[in-house]
């Protein structure tokens, strides 16, 4: 039986994950302390893909409650959690994305947790970074380059933006610089984060195999006829 979907920290694959895939232990504290009883879950998962196998491994917390019973038990609201493998580097994009784009996706995604606002921030820089390089528009905010490529785009692409753009507090980062920090829903950052590998897949990488298949086009054209 495979659990819902899961995303690599390491590589970025987005797949079900397969039980075998995943370890689980808990350990409960239940002494006095400022925030009460919690549970801990330590999660270690392998990724399944083949090129990476990444180890991964984080720590899930939830509180200790009392039921009409008098009995303790764990809540279902999970308070925190903590990523701690793989390291601080945070999640890759592929070599042929320009290395500053990469890099700020990297940054972006190694502070989701801890400062969610600043992450988006980096994010959103991130896509207009994207956007600009890819289709050579330069407007002041973001909102006025997307709508200036919207007829290039297809519409599955479209829509994947605009269901990004028009969550919570999302759409303001799009009408604001990019150096100004944003409220932000706890969500989000990391919805402008998957946003950002979408378009990579969509723009980056089908461009990067049309090239390598005109390319083996052309190699082949030019070998000489076998005798």
């Amino acid at each position: 039986m495979q659990r819902g979907e899961w995303q690599c920290p390491a590589c970025g694959l987005a797949t079900d994950l397969e039980p075998a895939r995943e370890q689980r232990s808990t350990m409960t504290v239940l002494a006095d302390n400022a925030s009460g009883p919690r549970s801990f879950h330590l999660v270690a998962t392998v990724c399944p893909n083949r090129l990476c196998r990444e180890l991964s491994l984080s720590v899930e917390m939830y509180p200790i409650e009392e039921d009409a019973s008098g009995t303790l038990g764990e809540g279902g609201r999970q308070l925190r959690d903590w990523n701690l493998l793989p390291g601080p580097k945070g999640r890759a994009l592929p070599h042929y994305v320009p290395e500053p784009i990469a890099n700020e996706f990297a940054q972006a995604s190694q502070i989701l947790k801890l400062a969610p606002a600043a992450s988006a921030t980096l994010a959103r820089r991130c896509l207009q970074a994207l956007v600009r390089d890819f289709w050579g528009v330069k407007q002041t905010f973001l909102s006025a380059e997307l709508e200036e490529i919207r007829e290039r785009l297809n519409d599955e692409t479209w829509e994947a933006i605009e269901s990004v753009r028009s969550t919570g507090k999302i759409g303001k980062h799009f009408e604001k610089g990019t150096n100004v920090i944003v409220d932000v829903e706890s969500n989000e950052p990391e919805m402008l984060l998957n946003l950002i590998e979408y378009l990579v897949e969509d723009w980056y990488a089908a461009r990067r195999r049309r090239q390598q298949r005109l390319a083996s086009i052309k190699n082949r054209s030019l070998a000489p006829p076998d005798d």
